[in-house]
């Protein structure tokens, strides 16, 4: 039933909050914002961090040992079958973990080319290796802007800094990857001009 007013009323005074979001959003220049991000987006991917790696000057090849230690106990929370939890040790301190391990070198089908896109003559050696081979490397340039080689008619990265820490890559260009061979290492290869795809292709079987 209509029990009537209770009490005192007041008009209500205060804008719609829907309303208020609507005209403050009219307001707005998005083109500028949208820009603004595209600008700063492209920014990011045209400066990413440079590296300083020296080009190569003999061709080389290590084995590199990628097995973690670890420096503490790794814990992870337990369910405890009347309810709550308490922490286990999942591995301890001091265990060691070789990630080539877990995945057998016949799975492992790729390899990281590392080169500086600022050199001519290693952009042309990737750009050749690539058409050699399409589908057996994948790219990183420790420089360049990435607008300007967007032309080049090949997938192109920023470097990670892990080629640098864990695959101890320290000069260009370079080629990391898993062989048949030494399936428990990373293989580094290292090339020193004149650049040759045959040598790359080769290296890592």
């Amino acid at each position: 039933m209509d029990l009537g007013v209770q009490g005192s009323t007041w008009e209500i005074v205060e804008q719609d909050i829907r309303v208020r979001m609507s005209e403050d959003a009219a307001k707005v220049d998005w083109k500028k914002i949208n820009d603004g991000v595209v600008d700063s987006a492209r920014e990011y991917v045209n400066r990413p961090t440079r590296w300083d790696v020296a080009e190569a000057q003999v061709d080389d090849v290590k084995l590199v040992d990628i097995t973690q230690v670890l420096t503490e106990d790794f814990i992870v929370p337990k369910p405890l079958p009347g309810g709550g939890v308490e922490n286990q040790v999942l591995f301890p301190k001091g265990y060691r973990l070789n990630p080539l391990d877990l995945l057998p070198a016949s799975s492992i089908n790729q390899s990281y080319v590392i080169f500086s896109a600022e050199s001519k003559e290693q952009l042309e050696w990737a750009k050749k290796l690539n058409n050699e081979h399409p589908s057996k490397f994948i790219y990183f340039t420790t420089d360049g802007v990435m607008d300007e080689l967007s032309g080049v008619g090949m997938a192109l990265y920023p470097v990670d800094k892990w080629f640098f820490i864990t695959a101890q890559v320290n000069k260009t260009p370079s080629i990391v990857g898993v062989s048949n061979e030494n399936p428990k290492h990373l293989t580094v290869a290292e090339f020193a001009p004149p650049y040759s795809t045959k040598k790359a292709s080769e290296v890592i079987k």
